[in-house]
């Protein structure tokens, strides 16, 4: 697969016994902006991590004036409400909100319609930059008995070149949105953030860079009151190098972090990196860090997930990501 031909930005859903990967597409051929980012979003499905089937593309971007018209980007799948819901960025370069929040739904998860309303959530001006709203990340939190979403933004009160901050909205249906809070907000970038659930509290994991593909920190932040107040960033790993947080899962004994790295050729960033694992006790402090992982191909590497089943780790994740960008899922033994 060539650089112009590339799939990317893996976005895995489970339901009913099948395992879905909804991915970024660029358009055949396409290699510069703003051609290359009007992305859609392609569609596989497994019932055993292993056999694939592509299914049609499930989001192409609109015409126009529509909130997507320049590209349908990174999001997220729920099923709810007795139906499929796909959040994702719209992207329109002519729009005065360029990045805003867009929904669409789907009875069987394979043909899907966009909401008329598109986009269900547009940046809060007062609070936050109207250029940078995007990844939302969809679930719902028992606790709360609500739907929560989580959106990558920046804020106006912070330094320019450090402003990130993610923001919490919540839904009773997942059609009406109400803005609760920033859930954290600092003066570094943030990504690549994942969320868990555990006998009522809940663990927020993130990477906290220095700057675009240099250094970063993983850290995890914890909630005992359905997310109103949360701890301060414990680090999990320092910025000694370019860290990409993929999944972290609680252990018989404590914690289980993934990342790819670029710890043994610090400065390569994606081009560099490999699996590693980290372990922690029940309250994160290290046990062991930087263990490499046995993985196939592990190599030149940017991991997107990492999960157990049945006595297999699957990895999802992008070789040469900076180049060929091939799109990879491999399986091993647990380690």
């Amino acid at each position: 697969m060539s650089f112009a031909d590339s799939t990317g930005d893996a976005i895995p859903f489970y339901h009913e016994g099948k395992y879905h990967i909804f991915s970024l597409t660029s358009p055949p051929g396409t290699t510069v902006y703003p051609a290359r980012l009007r992305t859609t979003w392609s569609h596989s499905v497994s019932d055993d991590l292993v056999h694939w089937e592509e299914l049609p593309t499930a989001l192409y971007p609109g015409e126009g004036d529509e909130p997507d018209a320049s590209g349908v980007w990174t999001g997220s799948v729920i099923y709810g409400e007795g139906k499929y819901h796909a959040f994702y960025t719209g992207y329109c370069l002519t729009a005065e909100y360029q990045q805003t929040i867009c929904h669409a739904t789907s009875d069987d998860g394979i043909t899907w319609v966009k909401d008329a309303a598109n986009p269900v959530i547009t940046p809060m001006i007062e609070l936050y930059e109207k250029l940078d709203w995007r990844d939302p990340y969809v679930f719902y939190n028992e606790e709360d008995k609500c739907y929560w979403i989580l959106i990558s933004a920046r804020r106006l009160d912070m330094p320019i070149t450090r402003r990130g901050c993610i923001v919490l909205y919540r839904s009773k249906d997942l059609v009406n949105w109400e803005y609760m809070t920033d859930i954290i907000s600092r003066k570094q970038n943030l990504e690549d953030g994942d969320i868990r659930y555990l006998d009522g509290t809940l663990y927020y994991f993130f990477e906290m860079e220095d700057y675009d593909k240099g250094p970063s920190k993983i850290c995890v932040m914890e909630s005992a009151d359905h997310g109103m107040t949360w701890s301060e960033p414990k680090t999990l790993l320092p910025n000694e190098a370019d860290n990409e947080m993929a999944s972290c899962e609680k252990t018989a004994d404590g914690w289980r972090l993934y990342v790819s790295s670029d710890l043994a050729c610090v400065g390569e960033s994606y081009q560099g990196a490999s699996v590693y694992y980290c372990d922690y006790t029940d309250e994160f402090e290290p046990v062991e860090l930087y263990v490499k992982s046995a993985m196939p191909d592990n190599e030149s590497v940017r991991l997107y997930e990492v999960k157990e089943e049945d006595g297999k780790l699957y990895f999802l994740f992008a070789r040469n990501f900076l180049t060929d960008c091939d799109f990879l899922l491999r399986a091993m033994d647990s380690e």
